[in-house]
């Protein structure tokens, strides 16, 4: 499942393209610069992003840290699920998972979808914390009811595999329906792959008992 870190992370990035600052003015960077130290953390978040692609000012990731490191002090989610990934995945930073735990879970409190995720992702795999599948399950519903769709298809693996609960096919089809429905093409080929399961089994079952 690497894919979606890397996808994760090139989300944020295309997000931060499309902020509004691609031709940042002077006027603009100015005031950003001043309402980001005044500790407005949208501003710092947006700041932290003008470092990080060296628009209207000189690429400089320790810059990049230290305005993305007071957005997510100053409670802003995206920002620290931004920093959560950098310790998560080692990007630009050391990679530290304690750390990474500590930001996804200051998202997840707020109610932040990919938070939620994040953080059950971790305790699903046991990065940094010991293996919790009903953990990691709590924390994917809360995402999925917000229809976060990898949590969503995280959900159907669950239910597919048994994964702190019963194996149940009928749920896990109604996740990955729901999940590719919202745009995952992984959930998707996870339905077409359940048909062609079934449909093995009653062809099999047709050959040895007939019709």
């Amino acid at each position: 499942m690497k894919h979606y870190l890397i996808s994760f992370f090139i989300t944020v990035i295309v997000m931060w393209a499309v902020a509004g600052y691609c031709e940042i003015t002077n006027e603009r960077l100015s005031q950003l610069k001043t309402d980001a130290t005044q500790g407005d953390a949208k501003a710092e978040f947006d700041l932290a992003s003008l470092y990080f692609d060296g628009n209207g000012v000189k690429q400089d990731y320790d810059e990049f840290m230290k305005w993305l490191t007071l957005s997510a002090d100053h409670g802003y989610a995206d920002a620290q699920n931004v920093l959560g990934f950098l310790y998560e995945t080692g990007e630009i930073i050391k990679q530290d998972y304690e750390k990474s735990l500590k930001w996804y879970d200051r998202s997840s409190k707020q109610g932040d979808p990919v938070g939620q995720f994040r953080l059950g992702f971790m305790h699903y795999e046991g990065r940094g914390i010991k293996q919790d599948y009903k953990k990691a399950m709590k924390l994917f519903i809360l995402a999925a009811e917000q229809d976060h769709a990898t949590a969503q298809l995280y959900l159907g693996l669950m239910y597919d595999r048994g994964q702190a609960v019963t194996e149940d096919h009928n749920q896990a089809l109604y996740w990955y329906n729901m999940s590719c429905n919202n745009g995952c093409k992984e959930a998707c080929l996870q339905i077409n792959i359940d048909k062609n399961a079934q449909k093995f089994v009653d062809d099999l079952i047709n050959d040895i008992f007939g019709n």
